[in-house]
């Protein structure tokens, strides 16, 4: 191999945004430096492939399966796609010859993972929520270092393990709308606090249920700006209530930088924002998912309160809400607590990992 070539990472993932995010941002923050090619490996229909094609990275698609732990006929075809997928990935690490091969937890990059492992590629995975998915689970023993969010996740992989925070953009927009301006426009009472809420980038219909159902007393103490979801428009038609269907991420965190408070689901890069912005939140996980996980943890550091999706009633959501208006010790203390829930500079310290793995192996071709 030419020693004086660019080096070649490999981003593998996807199926939905949330395993794509944090490489597409680890691509930018690499991107700067001239000494590194990129290759991004998804699924052929998944959110990866416009979300990499919109930073101008090199994109290829293989096939790909899911290993389900329940009783599905699709069970019986995906192994058939997982096989295929394997044989492409052969056909990729032995043309691209990739240095690093970079996993943020995604049945798409099993078969790629474990081709790179078969031709001696180094595998750095990136375990992002609290709770080891079963495609990290599959991928680990191939992985040489995995990275982790949450210091407590250290134990599911032992010595590989390292705890590095989540590569999520600090949320630094620069947009700089002002809330005088959020008021004005929306015509909001500027006497009360401003709620933003938000159920993910698809939105989420427990709770655009939630907040139909409370609204005709929410408004009398909050003025709430509510992102419902595309194509999940909720029918409320009330003074200090705005609702809209999606902002992209830069006018979302601008708009999170003027709110009072929070609600939202607690995927990994929601709670991110949060921390950084040290904004108090009520937090509703998505049920049977890795995010009650997620969201046990900020409760058990009281950084957030969290309300589970099946026992929430319009009248103890709106009684949470009005505690932590009418108690500042409390909103402060919930502010305080999530701004040091995260370790901090999460990028960083994955790319430092990066040029360590990088080094090592030059040191054992040499």
């Amino acid at each position: 191999m030419n020693k004086d070539r660019n080096k070649k990472i490999i981003l593998s993932g996807g199926g939905t945004g949330g395993s794509a995010t944090p490489l597409i941002n680890l691509f930018e923050a690499l991107d700067k430096r001239a000494d590194f090619e990129f290759l991004f490996v998804g699924s052929r229909a998944g959110v990866e492939r416009k979300m990499a094609e919109k930073k101008s990275l090199r994109y290829v698609s293989i096939f790909s399966g899911k290993f389900r732990r329940y009783f599905s006929w699709k069970n019986f075809i995906d192994p058939i796609f997982i096989f295929i997928g394997f044989w492409q990935s052969i056909f990729i690490v032995l043309k691209e010859r990739p240095d690093l091969i970079i996993s943020a937890g995604s049945f798409i990059s099993v078969p790629l993972v474990w081709a790179g492992w078969f031709f001696k590629v180094p595998v750095l995975l990136i375990q992002l929520d609290i709770r080891p998915g079963l495609a990290n689970k599959v991928m680990a023993p191939a992985a040489e270092t995995i990275a982790v969010t949450f210091e407590r996740s250290l134990v599911n992989y032992g010595k590989k393990a390292a705890w590095t925070g989540a590569p999520f953009k600090t949320a630094d927009c620069r947009l700089q709308i002002s809330k005088k301006d959020i008021y004005h426009k929306y015509k909001f009472d500027n006497k009360l606090p401003l709620v933003l809420v938000v159920g993910g980038g698809t939105g989420a219909l427990a709770i655009n249920n939630i907040i139909k159902g409370s609204i005709d007393s929410l408004v009398n103490i909050c003025n709430v700006l509510h992102l419902s979801g595309l194509g999940k428009k909720v029918s409320i038609e009330e003074k200090n209530y705005q609702q809209l269907e999606f902002l992209n991420y830069d006018k979302l965190v601008d708009v999170m930088k003027k709110v009072d408070l929070v609600v939202s689901r607690a995927g990994i890069g929601s709670i991110s924002d949060l921390a950084n912005l040290k904004k108090p939140a009520i937090i509703i996980p998505m049920p049977n998912s890795h995010q009650e996980d997620n969201a046990r943890v900020l409760s058990d550091a009281g950084a957030a309160i969290v309300l589970e999706e099946g026992a929430i009633t319009p009248d103890n959501f709106i009684h949470n809400i009005r505690n932590i208006f009418s108690e500042d010790s409390l909103r402060k203390d919930l502010s305080e607590k999530i701004g040091v829930f995260m370790k901090r500079k999460g990028t960083e310290n994955i790319i430092d990992m990066i040029n360590k793995m990088l080094k090592n192996e030059n040191k054992n071709k040499q």
